[in-house]
């Protein structure tokens, strides 16, 4: 006898994976909003002490000098990409934007206003993510730093990838116009979840 997992209803297989990776997206995200201020209390002290990676020692001093309010900005931009204290907070925001718009790209725009359709709670999922990114990070400085240049060049596609994630709230339409131009960022040089 085979045994075969239940899938989504409603959905093609392509349609279910991408489903399943923004909803999975959305609760590792929303899981990390209530140890935000530990991980980079803990991730600050760790470059501020260097554990002896010439990645991590590049910014020791600076990360001495860095304020509470500055802190998670400068985790962001500055920490090690693969250091594992924000990977949820870098991986998440590629993989949920890059599931979305295929996953909103596919179906029919009418299944996402559609309560009880799968693809209704991708874009509550999405939505949501959105939103504690927001709470969790002052985007409109975010923005302004990778427009300048200031952060670590290894988190250049970390920060395109949040910075597409973070652009607009899908109420519409609109999401797909304000997103025609968004590249899906590959897995190269950014912070991956392990597959």
């Amino acid at each position: 006898m085979n045994w075969v997992p239940k899938t989504i209803d409603h959905v093609d297989p392509e349609s279910e994976i991408d489903i399943r990776k923004v909803v999975s997206c959305y609760k590792l995200i929303k899981e990390c909003q209530p140890e935000f201020r530990s991980l980079i209390s803990e991730l600050l002290g760790v470059i501020r002490c260097g554990l002896r990676l010439l990645k991590r020692s590049k910014y020791q001093e600076q990360a001495r000098t860095v304020s509470d309010e500055d802190a998670p900005l400068f985790c962001l931009t500055r920490s090690y990409y693969q250091d594992g204290y924000l990977t949820p907070l870098r991986a998440g925001p590629r993989d949920l934007i890059n599931h979305y718009i295929h996953l909103r790209r596919r179906e029919n725009p009418k299944h996402f206003f559609s309560p009880k359709h799968p693809c209704y709670y991708a874009r509550l999922a999405f939505n949501e993510s959105v939103c504690v990114y927001r709470e969790l990070f002052d985007i409109e400085r975010l923005t302004k730093m990778y427009v300048e240049g200031d952060y670590s060049k290894e988190q250049e596609k970390n920060l395109q990838a949040i910075l597409s994630f973070v652009k607009t709230l899908d109420e519409g339409k609109d999401f797909l116009i304000e997103h025609k131009d968004t590249d899906l960022i590959g897995r190269g040089f950014t912070d991956v979840f392990c597959t």
